[in-house]
């Protein structure tokens, strides 16, 4: 139990950077008590500091809608696809009128 813990506090540590392996690891068909745990990662990991940081910088360059804060998102949007830091900026884009190139 105890390389466990160290195990779950050292995924939780990581923050953002360890959802898309995890969800990829989801993906996979794990038995149920991996699902379970991975689960219980993913919700520790969403409710961080770091992943609630970047959720309020992504709502803030969407509320801007300038032309600088949609050249960022868009630099966001192109990470892994399964990055929460991804999939928000992505769905900030699609709210957002971006300006004529």
């Amino acid at each position: 139990f105890d390389t466990r813990g160290k195990a779950h506090d050292g995924l939780v540590a990581l923050g953002p950077d360890a959802v898309a392996p995890l969800r990829r690891h989801l993906a996979s068909k794990p038995s149920l008590e991996v699902v379970r745990r991975v689960e219980r990662l993913l919700a520790a990991i969403s409710s961080t500091p770091e992943s609630l940081r970047l959720s309020r910088a992504v709502m803030a360059l969407e509320y801007s809608g300038s032309p600088e804060a949609c050249v960022l998102l868009k630099k966001l949007a192109g990470g892994d696809m399964d990055a929460p830091l991804t999939r928000d900026a992505r769905a900030a884009l699609s709210r957002i009128k971006t300006p004529k190139e």
